[in-house]
């Protein structure tokens, strides 16, 4: 990547099958995008392990050292992180959305993420419809 394109950073790889996540693969670049081709059969299928067994241990990017870690990996290590980071928080929201509701007789319906506040659509107990922000620190309605 970094010889080819003078850059190291993922690339979106289009008509990918099947995915497992830090899994090497042959990809064809077109001039305009990335296509899939097949798994690299050659690839060392121990790195992928490795990577796999580091984001669910929560190893830091910059902790990460093994043999034959490249500048690619590295990178797309940290964006898996990241966005792991963000589905966690995610959940995280979700369940404390559901439970504040819930013990005021509410159920959730659906919720957006906006930064310092939550878009909340819910129902009372008496199937009343709301939609609120909610501030993420502290619960209170905006």
């Amino acid at each position: 990547m970094q010889q080819r394109f003078k850059t190291v950073k993922p690339v979106p790889v289009h008509l990918v099958k099947e995915e497992i996540a830090f899994e090497q693969i042959i990809a064809r670049w077109n001039g305009n995008f990335c296509w899939f081709e097949e798994v690299d059969r050659r690839a060392d299928p121990e790195i992928a392990e490795t990577l796999q067994s580091a984001l669910k241990q929560l190893i830091p990017t910059k902790e990460l050292q093994f043999k034959g870690i490249t500048p690619e990996m590295r990178s797309l290590y940290e964006l898996v992180g990241q966005k792991n980071e963000k589905l966690n928080s995610l959940k995280r929201g979700k369940k404390r959305l559901r439970q504040a509701l819930k013990l005021g007789g509410g159920e959730l319906h659906q919720f957006q993420d906006r930064g310092d506040y939550w878009r909340v659509d819910w129902t009372t107990a008496d199937g009343s419809y709301h939609t609120s922000a909610i501030a993420k620190r502290d619960f209170r309605l905006g």
